[in-house]
């Protein structure tokens, strides 16, 4: 898919978004029995409206009568929450289908870089001394954005997974991992989100320098010396500036969220608001949705 890049590919996530935000409305319209619990709410609405009435009233008899009323439509409203339920194992089951396409062919990780690292005193590995513990590699400050923060993710493989206190455990569950993430700028690139983030067992990643000019090149490292043995493998895996990220308009209030940095979500956030805005328009353009 040539014509998806990643200067537009935030579009291509956006239109997917609304898709899908259309496609989980008309399950929840269809796969769920709307009418039914439509029905059940209005008499619930109905029913709680007339205790309101009669408490205000103070006549016993009304207040008994509707607390009675209450009572019959319990199972009225275990009946409506499976119905609501039923659609939601559709919905999610499609949004789990949706999200790994989507990541499938984001065309960021097609820029990216993985490269090996060693520990072998090697100055062509950008390693200083050889077993040391600290692991090496020599990244090219090429071909990626310039201006741009350069994250990248080191990856430490091991098949013995006592090496790691929390381990993620790879396809077949015979060897497990650990990651953590770092970053450094290159041009006159200034920081916003980027930050250091921790996977797996905790271990040192830094680089040379923070600061680069296109066409230096970058070393990076990965110290594990009090992990206490040695991983069958270390690779880092440089993202060049390029990856999915959408700052947003305002900041979400509580968490202080300014950027959505993931692919999942964005389209959370913006199948949240387009299925708001499908609720009165959806009805009126396909009544039978109504």
């Amino acid at each position: 898919m040539s014509f998806i890049t990643p200067d537009n590919f935030v579009y291509v996530v956006t239109l997917v978004a609304v898709a899908y935000a259309i496609i989980s409305f008309v399950i929840q319209r269809k796969v769920g029995n709307y009418a039914r619990i439509k029905e059940i709410q209005k008499l619930s609405s109905d029913v709680s409206k007339e205790l309101s009435e009669a408490s205000k009233s103070k006549d016993q008899a009304r207040i008994d009568a509707a607390m009675k009323k209450q009572g019959d439509i319990m199972p009225l409203m275990s009946e409506m929450m499976m119905l609501q339920m039923k659609p939601l194992f559709v919905i999610i089951i499609v949004f789990i289908f949706i999200v790994g396409a989507v990541n499938m062919i984001d065309p960021n990780r097609a820029m990216h870089e993985k490269v090996a690292m060693f520990d072998n005193g090697n100055a062509s590995n950008c390693d200083a001394v050889s077993y040391d513990g600290i692991y090496s590699a020599c990244v090219p400050v090429t071909g990626g954005k310039d201006n741009a923060v350069w994250m990248y993710t080191v990856r430490l493989d091991s098949k013995n997974k006592d090496l790691f206190q929390m381990i993620s455990s790879s396809i077949g569950g015979s060897s497990a991992y650990a990651t953590n993430t770092s970053s450094f700028e290159v041009g006159n690139a200034t920081p916003k989100w980027e930050k250091n983030t921790t996977g797996g067992t905790p271990f040192a990643v830094s680089s040379s320098k923070q600061k680069y000019a296109e066409g230096e090149t970058a070393a990076i490292y990965a110290n594990i010396t009090g992990m206490g043995s040695t991983p069958d493998s270390v690779t880092a895996e440089v993202d060049k500036g390029y990856r999915f990220g959408v700052d947003l308009p305002f900041t979400i209030p509580i968490i202080n969220l300014e950027r959505l940095a993931d692919i999942t979500g964005w389209m959370v956030f913006c199948s949240f608001f387009v299925s708001l805005a499908l609720n009165p328009i959806m009805p009126r353009l396909i009544p039978s949705l109504g």
